[in-house]
């Protein structure tokens, strides 16, 4: 078929000066892209799988079952959205349109007469990204056909994914559109130049030709943020319901010689004493503390290694931290084991500040001024299953929707 003077990558396809098409007409993915696509999808489930894990290990039964179902419901929404309009095969032959999909190799069959609109997919420009991808690849992805009822859209891409014969596959849809009646298009301004917008029929446009914020998008910000609020609610709902039940013991004395060399023992819930600090590190937000940490030795023994650590998040300034430590005892929750992990940032600056002295898998005590209530700590929890919920049942009206519109049809 003949080039239309615009270029299909910037400006689209203008229903005019179209020529048949003879014979079949293939648009096709080629094996490169085709497993490009299944790489993709795989890596999906393989973070799916990994959320499922981290998940597990987060908190304790039943709400870790019900995080685990909420990020096999999530990411199995993820995969379907990404799948369920991916077609390896999509060709014209006279009025029927064939396409078969890439992941279940089912095929789907229309007709032209049952189209309602082809709608250019675009690259979006509003950022330093997005012009660049637009200046490398064109503004326009492809264009998707749509049809009246709703169902089984089209998308034929011209990049990402590359679908072979895109073009020309477009062209020979339009032109059998218009030997069935007269089109018209839709020419907008899009990033400061003409853009085909939509091609429709003439005699009978649709109601609202200005595109419809996608769906998928909220659905998408919904699970999304459900998969990242749902797992700070558990973490934060099991570290208060630490704190809550172990300060229901009366805090033991026990000094950092004793708490170094045989632990807390049954009960967690420390005073400590007999303390020298050592050096110290500073977590800060906008030049505000937010979280320090301090190096505790036993009181005249040597410094020449940190086995127990006292965090808080009470302290504010250089002056109040030197008050806090003026004290000759603090309360706290001490760590179930001896921490081995201090990340790649606090652990050297730990080191760092207490004239390398290494971490020997010191114990970790948080200041604990008020414990947590009842109320507060159940309060975070019905969050957290309020969060997974919602992740839930999102999910299921995604999938709910599409097997009603599967049965209807």
């Amino acid at each position: 078929m003949p080039q239309q003077p615009q270029s299909f990558r910037d400006f689209g396809i203008l229903p005019e000066n179209l020529q048949p098409a003879a014979g079949v007409v293939r648009g096709y993915l080629s094996r490169g892209r085709i497993i490009g696509q299944y790489i993709g999808t795989g890596l999906v489930v393989m973070l799916g799988v990994a959320v499922v894990g981290f998940m597990l290990w987060l908190t304790e039964p039943p709400l870790s079952y019900v995080g685990c179902a909420a990020a096999i419901a999530g990411f199995g929404v993820f995969a379907y959205l990404m799948t369920k309009d991916d077609y390896s095969v999509i060709e014209l032959d006279g009025d029927e349109i064939r396409a078969t999909h890439l992941y279940t190799g089912r095929v789907i069959n229309r007709r032209a007469q049952e189209i309602e609109r082809l709608t250019s997919v675009v690259y979006h420009g509003g950022t330093v990204e997005g012009a660049a991808i637009q200046t490398l690849l064109g503004r326009i992805k492809g264009m998707e056909v749509r049809f009246r009822d709703g169902r089984t859209p089209l998308q034929i891409l011209r990049s990402d994914p590359a679908m072979t014969n895109a073009q020309e596959l477009l062209q020979a849809i339009l032109y059998r559109m218009s030997q069935i009646d007269e089109l018209e298009p839709e020419i907008v301004q899009h990033s400061g130049a003409p853009l085909v917008r939509t091609i429709y029929w003439k005699a009978e446009p649709p109601a609202d030709l200005k595109p419809k914020q996608p769906w998928k998008v909220l659905v998408v910000i919904l699970i999304l943020a459900g998969l990242c609020m749902g797992p700070v609610l558990a973490l934060m709902g099991s570290v208060t319901k630490d704190e809550f039940e172990v300060s229901r013991q009366p805090p033991q004395e026990i000094s950092v010689a004793d708490l170094i060399k045989n632990g807390p023992g049954d009960n967690r819930h420390v005073t400590l004493t007999d303390f020298e600090p050592g050096g110290y590190v500073v977590q800060t937000e906008n030049n505000s503390w937010q979280e320090v940490w301090i190096a505790l030795f036993p009181a005249g023994g040597p410094q020449d290694k940190i086995e127990c650590v006292l965090s808080s998040r009470s302290i504010s300034s250089d002056p109040m931290l030197r008050q806090f430590l003026a004290q000759p005892k603090i309360t706290g929750i001490c760590s179930k084991t001896r921490r081995s992990g201090w990340g790649a940032t606090l652990g050297p600056e730990l080191v760092k500040a207490n004239q390398n002295a290494p971490l020997a898998s010191p114990w970790s005590v948080r200041e604990l001024r008020t414990p947590p209530s009842e109320e507060y700590v159940q309060g975070i929890y019905i969050a957290a299953y309020s969060t997974f919920g919602l992740v839930i049942l999102t999910a299921l009206i995604v999938f709910g929707k599409d097997l009603l519109k599967t049965i209807s049809g």
